[in-house]
């Protein structure tokens, strides 16, 4: 659920689904099955975490985006 609101928030910062599978190195199905729900392995949570420059374990432990946090912005 953590990794799956961080690409969540991921998204709205880059501005689509296809533009974050980009970012990430990653195909569209791999994307959808993350924001889908699926679980996936820490490989796209380090891509994610290096995307957001932040530390893998603040989007695994749901550290990182702030509850609230403006995707846009960062600000809460």
């Amino acid at each position: 659920a953590n990794l799956r609101a961080a690409l969540r928030f991921l998204r709205v910062r880059v501005g689509t689904a296809r533009k974050l599978a980009a970012a990430l190195g990653v195909g569209m199905p791999r994307v959808n099955h993350a924001l889908g729900g699926r679980k996936l392995g820490v490989a796209i949570a380090l891509r994610a975490a290096r995307l957001a420059g932040v530390a893998l374990e603040d989007v695994l432990s749901g550290a990182w985006p702030k509850a609230g946090a403006c995707p846009h912005c960062g600000q809460i």
